[in-house]
């Protein structure tokens, strides 16, 4: 091999940043592919939910009595159709920001291997997987998390709501196995109330037609911290690489 076409590894690792490609990588998948199926998709409902409405509209102005009642009743319906598609479909999009968060954090664990190996398992059990990288972050890059709580803060009850949409189909009081069921009286005989105790600003409805429903506000917010904790985390972890090329070329 010509030895001027070889790099060796600082020299390979200086010229190249990973993670701004991950980060930029990121930023790309929010915007194009989850904010923009979402915003696609909301699109298209309302498109066909107001074809839909003025087709009814003309019927209810022909019709009279029962029928004119029940195509009333339909308009209301497909309304209210439409609200919770689009309930789903933010939903989801809050679903996959969880994951392709996880992904991305995960992807530039592993790309530091190159200068600072793994060598045991961070974080519990009992952590989520987002804050068990978090836990990574700081054990084994030294980056202070405590001071950066704030860049972690959202991704509590991201995790949690994602869990609760994926794991109980968006049931925010699903309900409780045969043998945890009391006869005490009230939603908390048959219900597991406590995703809509801890965060009832994510839940719309009570007791069993309760749901998990991601606000637009909501959803804006954790996908701009998303956005953030991942630059964030970029651009420490790129110090921490440069500092040990530097180091490595004084050797």
């Amino acid at each position: 091999m010509d030895a001027k076409a070889e790099l060796s590894a600082p020299s390979w690792l200086h010229q190249m940043d990973f993670f701004r490609s991950e980060s930029e990588n990121f930023q790309r998948d929010l915007y194009i592919i989850i904010l923009g199926s979402y915003e696609a998709g909301v699109k298209a409902l309302a498109e066909e939910t107001t074809a839909y409405a003025e087709k009814l509209e003309a019927q209810i102005k022909e019709a009279k009595g029962d029928y004119q009642e029940h195509l009333i009743d339909r308009y209301g319906e497909a309304h209210m159709d439409n609200a919770g598609q689009e309930r789903f479909l933010r939903n989801m999009a809050f679903v996959a920001i969880a994951t392709r968060l996880i992904h991305a954090m995960r992807n530039m664990m592993r790309t530091a291997e190159n200068f600072c190996p793994r060598k045991k398992k961070y974080g519990n059990g009992s952590m989520s997987e987002i804050l068990r990288l978090w836990s990574e972050v700081g054990e084994r890059f030294g980056i202070d998390v405590e001071a950066n709580a704030n860049k972690i803060a959202f991704a509590i009850p991201l995790n949690d709501v994602r869990n609760q949409i994926v794991h109980d189909g968006g049931d925010a009081n699903p309900p409780l196995s045969f043998e945890k069921c009391t006869l005490e009286g009230g939603d908390a005989d048959y219900l597991d109330l406590s995703f809509s105790t801890k965060y009832p600003e994510y839940v719309d409805g009570t007791g069993s037609m309760a749901e998990v429903k991601v606000t637009k506000e909501q959803f804006d917010k954790v996908f701009d911290a998303s956005i953030a904790r991942v630059k964030f985390l970029a651009a420490e972890l790129r110090k921490r690489e440069m500092a040990y090329v530097k180091q490595s070329k004084t050797i």
